[in-house]
């Protein structure tokens, strides 16, 4: 049995870890704490204007940050989307850090703690590397955060896969990655045991798949939509992404293989290994299981196309007549493209999602959808890009029901961004 390190003592393991690297020898080694270098930041300045079902964010089932009003018009907001602090110590040659603290105004409280966590990445002497991370982080499995404070790169909005990693899988945990070049081909391998993870899958579950760039932090909740009556007596009003509950670590691994060739396929598998019943004031476990596979190519200089496919299953509750209280199978799948237009770029994407409600008599959590999304982002100049996105997405739920309002739903969503990086 793996038992669990506290959130305190674990944080401060990983940094006492960088802390003692700071005197580690190493070439050209150089500690940087507090210079201007080791201090960057984000601003999104956004205005946006949707229509359809209220957003999740309010409590609804609605699939987008925005949503429209009560009778389902377009409503429009303005607001500072995202503000984010990052700290980038560098300990010494081989040990650095990253501390993300950001003010969402979706998220309660705000500002707070996003990403902290220490690196050991020593410079390589061969075709062998190696490197380590611990803290509170996201494991590697989007293909679309490139950008700063784990931001996407090319859009706006995130897939639904994605969307999701950014609300229930990050994790308190530690990784170790190792990579090897044989011939022409790279081949890497991270594998990493977290805990805090314990409530991935009650979003998914209660709320369905959703698209939206809203990040969770080390103390947010997240509301839930009406449930039905056999959960309302069971499952708290809100969800909170940091608990843990059973006192057991859970673990992921990722493959990727470079050959060759401008191409790039990986697959990540994720067990959280929660026993599904543990609960406090009702936050339960969730024993939640996914794969993930992910694929990029360059076609010519200009073209660039991704694709991620996961699938999955969760679980929670005590056995019934009908099963597990929830036991749902889960599904999504996008392609992205990205054609670069001098330091410009368009891009399109396509997304499906689907879950399959196993215990459907008691509570019916069956979902399909699709949505497609354009979206142009233009550079302005070195700490200024301007993204202008539109999205439109279409569900059927059943579950929707429960809050009085139609299974299926259609929504649109206009977006203008001016992200500020520095």
């Amino acid at each position: 049995m793996i038992r669990r390190l506290g959130p305190c003592r674990f944080l401060a393991v990983a940094l006492s870890f960088g802390f003692l690297g700071a005197g580690a020898p190493a070439a050209h080694a150089e500690m940087d704490l507090f210079s201007r270098r080791a201090f960057a930041g984000v601003v999104d300045l956004r205005l946006a204007t949707a229509d359809g079902e209220k957003t999740f964010v309010d409590g609804g089932f609605g699939k987008l940050r925005y949503g429209g009003d009560r009778s389902g018009d377009w409503r429009v907001k303005a607001q500072v989307a995202d503000v984010a602090l990052i700290w980038k110590p560098q300990f010494s040659g081989a040990f650095s850090g990253l501390v993300d603290v950001e003010a969402q105004p979706e998220q309660r409280p705000s500002p707070d703690l996003v990403q902290s966590f220490v690196v050991f990445k020593p410079v390589p002497k061969s075709d062998f590397r190696y490197s380590a991370r611990a803290g509170l982080y996201w494991p590697e499995i989007s293909l679309e955060h490139g950008g700063p404070a784990w931001t996407v790169a090319e859009t706006i909005t995130p897939s639904a896969i994605n969307a999701w990693v950014g609300e229930e899988v990050k994790v308190l945990g530690a990784e170790a990655h190792v990579q090897n070049r044989f011939g022409g081909h790279e081949i890497g391998l991270t594998a990493g045991v977290f805990t805090d993870d314990d409530t991935s899958g009650t979003l998914l579950s209660f709320r369905g798949w959703a698209l939206h760039d809203i990040k969770s932090t080390a103390a947010d909740r997240f509301p839930l939509p009406t449930l039905s009556p056999y959960m309302r007596t069971k499952q708290a009003p809100d969800t909170r992404s940091r608990r843990e509950l059973d006192n057991e670590a859970g673990w992921y691994a990722r493959l990727e293989w470079r050959p060759p060739a401008p191409f790039s396929l990986n697959a990540f598998y994720y067990d959280n290994r929660g026993d599904g019943v543990s609960v406090i004031n009702k936050q339960w476990s969730w024993d939640t299981k996914f794969w993930n596979f992910g694929a990029a190519a360059r076609v010519g200089d200009k073209l660039h196309l991704s694709s991620q496919l996961m699938f999955g299953r969760t679980i929670m509750g005590f056995p019934s007549a009908t099963g597990r209280w929830v036991d749902m199978k889960f599904a999504s799948a996008y392609l992205l493209a990205t054609r670069e237009i001098g330091e410009d770029s368009v891009s399109g994407r396509f997304d499906w999602f689907e879950t399959k409600d196993l215990t459907t008599p008691q509570d019916n959590a069956n979902e399909d959808g699709w949505s497609a999304l354009a979206a142009y982002r233009h550079r302005l100049n070195e700490h200024l890009n301007l993204f202008v996105e539109a999205t439109h997405i279409e569900s059927a739920r059943p579950g929707r029901l429960y809050g009085a309002v139609p299974a299926e739903q259609n929504q649109n969503q206009l977006q203008a961004s001016l992200r500020i990086s520095f």
